[in-house]
């Protein structure tokens, strides 16, 4: 445990002198794979949302729905 927080404080110090993009960590296909798929499946929530939405008559069910779809937009931007 020691030797950790020392390797830690070594790998801190380290980066301390290096910019931003020199800090950006490389990720591997099993990563990127499993981003895609959230970034997918976010989408395709996104478009069934607005299929309900067009459908829905009923007024406060139809704001619960553009709230959630208003979020749902505000995550895919980030």
């Amino acid at each position: 445990e020691m030797k950790m927080k020392f390797v830690e404080k070594v790998r801190q110090l380290i980066d301390a002198g290096k910019s931003a993009s020199d800090m950006q960590q490389t990720i591997n296909v099993s990563e990127v794979w499993h981003i895609w798929n959230m970034l997918n499946d976010r989408y395709h929530i996104i478009d069934t949302t607005q299929l309900f939405h067009n459908f829905v008559e009923d007024s406060d069910f139809k704001v619960v729905i553009t709230l959630g779809l208003d979020e749902l937009k505000k995550q895919t931007k980030n």
